[in-house]
């Protein structure tokens, strides 16, 4: 078969079944291949952007993993926003472009272009993927596929870029011939004698704590962890805080919810965070829209528990003090630590979780008084309209002000899924976003919130 019909092969084997792309001269016959399949599908849009950010989403409803194929030059170049998303919110995706032929390409000589539309993607986007690379002979495709694709999945997930020259697309190789990527091991016994040490500091902090909290992030949900995480909460018994990209793995009517934190966050919230005498945060990088521009004030009063699979975030010299940090990944640490939860002894906290429920009926998010505006509140609109859908509704919000209106007055309910392009917010991706969604759902109805700027941005499709 030809590297483009392998290239099909392997992505029908990873449940890909859309993939979103435009066509042009250097990506023209991996798109031609598409012609003699039917296991595999595309959807053409209308800019290269577009097909970034669906496949973004098509990765994060799943249960594909999302991918977008473009030619070379300015069809490689549109996809960067969009592989932005995929980067700063930790979603595997994969990005397939097309390159000019190989005897076309300027190497090293040190001129702009040699080749129409010559680009050099790879070294555009290594700051933003976990691995980018150039296809450097036909017989590679399976290992370099296999290798990308290991690579987006483990650890912290996020996006990975193939280039593939045009005269390598349609090299005839021999599959049962190709050599294929072996992961390396992990000395998984070691790292769990240090984070069973990590979890029992943590049940100390814990067990001597009056004000203790529960933050939760999107880690968790990167994680799989959407169920032990309850588990978790259920056990402790104490106040849990979400970040936005956490907002939907706690129920709105969770008792011991206290809504999301930040610069705007519920305002009870940050009441609860910055009078804990404990915070453990799971799966959240704590970045300045959840600290403040001032993150030596944040949870001033508290023992910061902080677990990340990413130890450079653990690691940012900030102003943020983290008294405990952890390096696990967030499902793992849950079930570790509910393994352990023999140990974990503590203290009462009724009176705690009442206060924190005071605060929360004397500070609503959405006040009576919005009801008898003359126009529609935006924060009226947002509550009414989460309750009018149902527990399987996707609710997918721009940039923006739709954004903060959505997240602060938009009741989640058990089962709802509410995600937008959280670390990046670009204007334009509720769009693509929710037909990226619909699609990898098959044709699910999914709920887009635009607003009248971002709604610009995409309207092209």
């Amino acid at each position: 078969m030809t590297v483009s019909d392998f290239i099909l092969d392997y992505l029908v084997s990873l449940g890909v079944k859309d993939t979103f792309l435009i066509t042009g001269g250097a990506i023209a016959f991996t798109i031609d291949a598409f012609s003699e399949r039917k296991d595999i599908g595309y959807i053409c849009v209308a800019h290269e952007q577009a097909a970034a950010m669906a496949a973004d989403a098509y990765s994060r409803v799943g249960p594909g993993m999302g991918v977008a194929i473009t030619t070379s030059g300015p069809g490689a170049t549109n996809l960067i926003t969009g592989i932005c998303c995929s980067w700063f919110d930790s979603i595997p995706t994969l990005f397939i472009t097309g390159q000019v032929n190989t005897f076309e390409q300027k190497g090293e000589l040190p001129v702009r272009q040699i080749g129409f539309q010559e680009t050099d993607i790879v070294a555009m986007t290594k700051p933003i993927t976990k691995f980018s690379f150039q296809l450097d002979k036909p017989e590679n495709i399976r290992y370099l596929l296999e290798k990308a694709v290991y690579i987006a999945k483990s650890g912290r997930p996020g996006p990975v870029l193939l280039d593939i020259p045009q005269n390598f697309q349609r090299v005839v190789v021999k599959k049962k011939s190709l050599l294929g990527y072996n992961p390396p091991k992990e000395a998984l016994g070691n790292q769990q004698k240090i984070l069973l040490g990590k979890i029992n500091k943590t049940i100390k902090l814990l067990n001597g704590s009056k004000r203790p909290l529960l933050l939760v992030g999107g880690g968790v949900k990167i994680a799989k962890a959407q169920e032990e995480i309850i588990e978790l909460a259920d056990f402790l018994k104490i106040p849990v805080a979400t970040s936005w990209s956490g907002n939907d793995l706690i129920p709105f009517k969770y008792k011991y919810r206290v809504g999301n934190i930040g610069v705007c966050g519920d305002r009870f919230a940050n009441f609860a965070i910055q009078t804990a005498d404990v915070v453990l945060a799971i799966g959240t990088r704590l970045d300045t829209r959840q600290t403040g521009g001032k993150p030596e004030n944040f949870a001033p009063n508290a023992k910061k528990i902080v677990v990340d699979i990413d130890k450079w975030e653990l690691k940012k010299k900030r102003g943020l003090v983290i008294d405990l940090p952890v390096t696990s990944d967030a499902k793992v640490f849950i079930e570790t630590l509910i393994g352990q939860k023999k140990k974990l002894q503590l203290q009462d906290t009724k009176r705690w979780n009442e206060v924190c429920n005071i605060w929360k009926a004397k500070y609503p998010t959405v006040k009576d008084e919005y009801y008898k505006e003359k126009l529609v509140n935006p924060y009226v609109f947002s509550k009414i309209l989460s309750e009018e859908l149902k527990s399987d509704a996707i609710i997918i919000p721009d940039d923006g002000a739709n954004l903060v209106w959505t997240i602060q007055g938009f009741e989640i309910k058990k089962g709802q899924q509410m995600f937008s392009s959280f670390g990046n917010s670009p204007m334009g991706y509720s769009i693509p976003a929710a037909l990226g969604a619909s699609i990898a759902l098959g044709k699910k109805q999914i709920i887009c919130v635009d607003g009248d700027g971002s709604i610009q941005m995409n309207i092209q499709e």
